[in-house]
């Protein structure tokens, strides 16, 4: 990357971001999408909403909501990986989305 002279605070970004990633190969093995894809349709909702729903059930902020609501809400919960300093959104965006981080 140095040679391509690209920005020393962009190299460290991408330095960071790889280092998770192998770290997280190291550990996992497979990503959850790569899994996803070598699933049927019946596993698949079965993974996401084991997956999903335990992250919901440990997070206070969904403690109150009801269980149907919850169940839809597994299916659209995606996954996203930030860099350190990475700009999620800025002030005045547009909400489409809400990060819980």
């Amino acid at each position: 990357m140095i040679f391509n002279n690209l920005p020393t605070d962009f190299r460290v970004k991408v330095r960071y971001y790889m280092n998770y990633v192998y770290d997280n190969k190291k550990k996992y093995k497979l990503e959850e999408d790569d899994v996803l894809l070598m699933l049927n349709d019946s596993l698949k909702i079965e993974l996401t909403v084991h997956l999903n729903g335990k992250l919901l059930n440990d997070t206070t902020l969904f403690k109150s909501f009801e269980v149907g609501f919850l169940s839809q809400l597994t299916f659209v919960i995606k996954k996203r990986i930030f860099v350190i300093d990475e700009v999620v959104f800025n002030e005045g965006d547009k909400g489409e989305s809400l990060f819980y981080i």
